[in-house]
């Protein structure tokens, strides 16, 4: 049973139960990193263009919204420079973040 399968069961009742595979790679998923990272420029990128907010209070907004230390963005955000210039090059709008990520408040 998997981890947290009790769980599951005590709540919502019979678990489904996947096939196990042996061939996961443990710790964490580099390309859902990768696509938190796209989202978090994206988020910067928004904060930096539409709103009246200083570099501080971005920070801290991004800090709430991903849960991750203002030093860890600010070392995302230099890892990342190009992929940044390219954003702020398309210069998405308002309309065209809403449809990449539908989910956010724009």
């Amino acid at each position: 049973m998997a981890r947290g399968s009790n769980t599951f069961i005590n709540l919502f009742g019979e678990a489904y139960e996947p096939e196990r595979t042996d061939t996961k790679v443990k710790g964490r998923s580099a390309s859902k990193i990768e696509a938190r990272n796209t989202l978090l420029l994206h988020r910067y990128y928004y904060y930096g263009k539409f709103t009246p907010n200083r570099y501080e209070i971005i920070l801290q907004s991004l800090e709430a919204e991903f849960f991750l230390e203002q030093r860890t963005i600010q070392d995302i955000i230099s890892a990342s420079i190009l992929e940044l210039r390219a954003i702020k090059d398309e210069s998405p709008t308002v309309k065209d973040l809403r449809k990449l990520y539908p989910w956010m408040l724009w």
